[in-house]
């Protein structure tokens, strides 16, 4: 599973924690119920059809 989010700058405010996720986005990832599990983040500058496509429902065929 994967999930896109906006980071912002508050938090987390615990000790060797990277980043917090809203409930939608943990509950997407499956991690809802366990409230903290190792993740993999991938930071995207430029936009890539996978990522246009979790943005706003674009195929990546329909990508220009």
């Amino acid at each position: 599973s994967f999930v896109v989010v906006r980071v912002n700058d508050r938090g987390p405010y615990r000790k060797h924690r990277v980043l917090d996720l809203s409930r939608g986005a943990a509950n997407r990832l499956g991690i809802l119920e366990t409230g903290i599990e190792r993740v993999f983040v991938s930071i995207e500058t430029k936009m890539t059809p996978e990522y246009a496509y979790a943005l706003n429902g674009v195929l990546p065929e329909e990508f220009p």
